[in-house]
């Protein structure tokens, strides 16, 4: 039992959580593998109605360092936005409920944050089909605000925050946070929001995350019902606000 309480953590890892049972445990192990151990991790629970909730519960009772909140469902874009409200480290870095991490993930990229007083730290990541996995390369080329946002449209296949580790600092001095309602795109929409700030990036060409992708699985990608095609819509409106 980790029972440590931790004033001033190094990173807040926020972790949006519905009804995620299948792999919840999957992930959060991954999290309490990681050999920095100065972290705290914001388990969101966002109205699960299977047991992801109690499993939530579960960690946070024999690891002072999960929080669990528990809210009404209201979408990946409220459910962030409670972590960054709540989280109280130096650096944030958010990861989804089904995917995981390798155990240096945290460590490598705070040391890299620190050596080069980095606002933003990028890296590659894995994805993970089946027993199958490949390196996907993440480099921006020009670490300059206008490319990494210009990247994330071309040469960055994936806007996501899983990916980046983020001064905390960076979302409370400019007034930024997840939109509630914002439910597809949220994270490369906060990304842009944030790059229209003055931001020194890095970039550590090294995979950590492992992105995971079921084959049999309906994802936002691929659904074209009614509601996801307004969601997109929406998305790409308020994309077009902060692009260059």
């Amino acid at each position: 039992m980790y029972d440590r309480v931790m004033m001033n953590p190094k990173i807040s890892i926020v972790v949006a959580v519905f009804n995620s049972e299948n792999y919840l445990t999957r992930c959060l192990d991954s999290i309490k593998r990681q050999s920095l151990e100065e972290w705290e991790c914001l388990l969101i629970d966002d109205g699960s109605t299977d047991s992801s909730g109690r499993i939530c519960d579960d960690y946070a009772s024999a690891d002072s360092r999960f929080k669990v909140f528990h809210k009404e469902n209201g979408g990946v874009g409220s459910a962030r936005r409670v972590g960054i409200d709540n989280a109280s480290g130096t650096y944030s870095i958010h990861i989804d409920a089904d995917d995981w991490v390798e155990p240096d993930m945290l460590s490598v990229l705070y040391s890299t944050a620190v050596r080069e007083d980095a606002d933003m730290v990028i890296c590659d990541y894995f994805e993970d089909i089946g027993n199958r996995s490949r390196t996907i390369r993440q480099d921006p080329g020009l670490l300059t605000n206008k490319n990494v946002i210009r990247g994330l449209s071309h040469k960055l296949p994936v806007g996501s925050c899983w990916n980046k580790l983020i001064r905390l600092d960076c979302y409370k001095k400019h007034g930024l946070n997840f939109t509630d309602g914002i439910d597809f795109g949220e994270d490369r929409l906060m990304l842009h929001r944030l790059l229209e700030n003055p931001m020194k990036i890095s970039y550590c060409p090294q995979a950590f995350y492992h992105y995971v992708r079921y084959e049999d699985k309906q994802t936002a990608t691929n659904d074209y019902s009614e509601s996801m095609v307004k969601k997109k819509i929406q998305f790409l409106s308020l994309v077009a606000e902060y692009s260059p």
